[in-house]
């Protein structure tokens, strides 16, 4: 992982963070094959996984899924 992913995936879990959810990186182990070897969010509130429950999420869909809530939170 580069530099400038790290700052991104810390720019985004900070949004996360705003936003009530918190994000993992997976400890990928080649053997497991429920394990894709990228991220998870999760619902800080539940401690519930709400994507990315095989850790298939790359930093693009983390930004999405961000998006999509930001734009739920300014419609209400």
């Amino acid at each position: 992982m580069t530099n400038d992913e790290r700052n991104r995936a810390a720019r985004l879990r900070r949004k996360l963070n705003k936003l009530g959810y918190t994000m993992r990186k997976t400890n990928w182990r080649r053997d497991s094959i429920d394990n894709f070897g990228g991220y998870a969010i999760i619902d800080t509130e539940y401690n519930a996984v709400v994507r990315g429950s095989r850790f298939d999420l790359d930093l693009d869909d983390v930004e999405e899924f961000i998006s999509e809530e930001e734009s739920i939170a300014h419609s209400e």
